[in-house]
């Protein structure tokens, strides 16, 4: 079994370390974008882990900030109340305001995967 690493699959990153979840497992994780792999007993089966997973595709992730203009805009927070540690007003949104937000989010973003295709 080789010890040498592949690049990260995600990133294409070659700065990685070795760390540990405190318990028996280690994992290899990314220093450039964040990405671990998977926890493992020993080193040798951690290498060959992080070694197995297939890189992705260039560009296979999609780039959301090209899709920020369809995107509904957050409303105005519609709660009121007083932070009693700050000493400040403070409004914020509702559950039931954030739950009607998401619902025009994830159809916007549906919409836009539909028109993204064709």
């Amino acid at each position: 079994m080789s010890n040498e690493l592949k690049p990260c699959p995600f990133c294409g990153g070659t700065k990685l370390h070795e760390t540990s979840n405190g318990v028996e497992n280690m994992f290899l994780e990314c220093e450039e974008c964040g990405a671990d792999g998977p926890a493992e007993m020993t080193r040798a089966k951690m290498i060959a882990a992080w070694n197995r997973r297939a890189p992705q595709a260039q560009g296979a992730l999609p780039d959301l900030s090209l899709r920020s203009p369809a995107l509904p805009e957050l409303p105005k927070p519609d709660t009121h109340c007083y932070d009693e540690d700050t000493r400040t007003d403070v409004w914020s949104h509702s559950a039931e305001q954030m739950h009607a937000y998401a619902k025009q989010y994830a159809a916007a973003i549906r919409a836009q995967q539909y028109t993204d295709s064709e």
